[in-house]
């Protein structure tokens, strides 16, 4: 872990057909088997849009993982 925590680093990527996606790369295993977390933003979306969201994500100290979430085990969003 880096950067008070956090364990991943976000980068803005343009995909072939011109939409944009925020890559969430980690700094280690985090359960992703070799695959990797990408936030795709709506077509229309600004290249500054995408960046503010990568900046906003790695001024956290959250961190990413993988887990197989359970029904009923607390929490709501």
């Amino acid at each position: 872990m880096v950067d008070g925590g956090r364990n991943f680093v976000a980068t803005v990527k343009e995909l072939p057909d011109g939409r944009l996606t925020v890559l969430v790369e980690s700094y280690e295993d985090v359960g992703f088997d070799g695959k990797q977390l990408t936030l795709t933003l709506p077509a229309g979306s600004s290249y500054g849009e995408a960046e503010a969201l990568a900046l906003r994500l790695n001024s956290t100290k959250v961190q990413v993982r993988l887990e197989h979430w359970k029904s009923g085990s607390g929490g709501s969003v």
